[in-house]
């Protein structure tokens, strides 16, 4: 199963992607601006529906009302 794990901690907003062979790919983000542009990349290329999300509850509005826009 594919994941998209979206949290924030000390570094910053973290996205960790799981693809479907289970190899991780982790990003750092300093800005809820540069969440959104990830999250663009999912949307204009419409996968964002192939994964499963994750988000933290204090990211879980923003990121779904950006994904709905």
């Amino acid at each position: 199963m594919k994941t998209l794990s979206i949290s924030r901690n000390d570094e910053g907003i973290v996205v960790e992607r799981k693809n479907e062979f289970g190899a991780k790919f982790k990003s750092v983000y300093a800005t809820e601006n540069g969440l959104k542009e990830c999250l663009d990349v999912y949307k204009t290329t419409d996968t964002i529906a192939d994964y499963q999300l994750h988000v933290s509850e204090d990211l879980l509005a923003l990121v779904i009302n950006h994904i709905n826009s």
